[in-house]
């Protein structure tokens, strides 16, 4: 009786220490959910502005000609560094057919940084008062975006899912 008692507190301890260690970790599992986009699929993108990490302003609206791709991140984020290389992937292989935008609210020398390291190439931008992840609803990262050359919402996809990224940007021409 002793001994399955004790083991019944020694089971229930160590569930109270899982309950406790979850507590203090992330929530791996919701950087795979399907969040709403901020407008209906095929309706035009909320226009924003970020800045490059030399100060200067840039406009979403002045984009429009060729598809955007959005790119919501940060360093220190594990599923955003595994679906970076995709994106210095596309920037390179499609820079003329696409504009890629990819943006974090972290301070300009993270971000440079960061960007110096890990040898990408990829225009980033800065969204430090948060105005464009509110625009875009990003509650979870990393956040991506395409948007077709008129300026409409053609996916939103939150988490790391190169698959899902690829059809999207299949919808505005880019292989």
């Amino acid at each position: 009786m002793l001994k399955t008692i004790s083991l019944a507190l020694a089971a229930t301890a160590a569930l109270g220490a899982l309950a406790v260690a979850a507590r203090h970790q992330p929530d791996v599992t919701a950087t795979f959910r399907q969040d709403a986009p901020p407008v209906p699929l095929g309706k035009m993108a909320p226009d924003f502005s970020v800045k490059t990490l030399d100060g200067k302003t840039v406009k979403l609206s002045s984009m429009r000609g060729k598809p955007v791709f959005l790119d919501f991140w940060a360093t220190w984020c594990g599923p955003c560094r595994m679906a970076l290389p995709h994106t210095q992937e596309l920037a390179v292989k499609n820079k003329s057919k696409i504009s890629v935008l990819a943006i974090s609210d972290e301070d300009v020398p993270t971000i440079k940084g960061f960007m110096k390291e890990n040898k990408y190439s990829f225009p980033s931008y800065r969204d430090a008062d948060h105005s464009a992840a509110t625009k875009y609803k990003v509650a979870g990262i990393p956040c991506s975006v395409v948007i077709d050359k008129n300026g409409k919402l053609v996916s939103y996809i939150v988490g790391y899912d190169p698959d899902g990224v690829k059809a999207a940007l299949a919808k505005v021409g880019i292989n």
